[in-house]
């Protein structure tokens, strides 16, 4: 196994809770892994009352995406302070996927950040 190297993806910025945004999709071979860290910044607050939604969205289509309707996993990330805050966790067992953001109310938030997938291709 080998790490591949650190990808980042582009930056979504003001997301709200009327429209749920994405980050660039990415696709996993056979048996790979990818190991997101999210980085969370809640714009322009004074306090944090609202979570950022993240959800991860899944497709079996290389070109045409179909995104399922429904995501496979999705939590919600209540930052600590104002400040940028990290969230990592992992992927597999998937073709390809995305990562959505949509606040749970007022607060607006820049969601970026990077991701390494684990190098194994059967």
């Amino acid at each position: 196994m080998a790490w591949a190297t650190k990808q980042t993806f582009g930056d979504q910025n003001s997301i709200n809770n009327s429209t749920e945004k994405f980050l660039t999709a990415v696709t996993l071979n056979p048996r790979e892994l990818c190991h997101v860290q999210l980085l969370v910044d809640n714009e322009h607050a004074s306090t944090v009352t609202d979570a950022l939604i993240i959800s991860v969205y899944t497709t079996l289509d290389d070109s045409s995406e179909t995104w399922d309707s429904v995501p496979i996993m999705q939590f919600r990330h209540l930052p600590a302070t104002v400040s940028a805050e990290y969230v990592a966790f992992t992927i597999m067992g998937v073709r390809k996927f995305r990562i959505g953001g949509l606040s749970a109310g007022g607060n607006t938030y820049t969601m970026g950040g990077a991701y390494r997938l684990d190098g194994v291709n059967a």
